[in-house]
């Protein structure tokens, strides 16, 4: 199946991201990620922060690859 951005949204409220991030994703103490693109934020720069944390961010090794998938989903579905 293909990435799931409501599955995401579902995992990112979840795992406290909101805390940091934002709700609408807006940033705060953590970065603002509504409408960054591939360009400026690599699938492979999310996974890689996601997996290791860094600065401020803890790591999130417990989540799968499914499930970081739908959370970059998500991530790009918030313009």
């Amino acid at each position: 199946g293909g990435a799931d951005p409501a599955a995401g949204r579902d995992l990112y409220t979840a795992n406290a991201c909101v805390a940091c991030h934002g709700v609408n994703l807006e940033g705060g103490i953590g970065p603002k990620l509504a409408g960054r693109t591939a360009a400026d934020l690599s699938d492979e720069q999310i996974r890689t922060q996601v997996r290791n944390g860094g600065g401020a961010m803890p790591p999130f090794p417990q989540l799968t690859d499914a499930q970081v998938t739908n959370i970059m989903a998500f991530i790009r579905s918030v313009k």
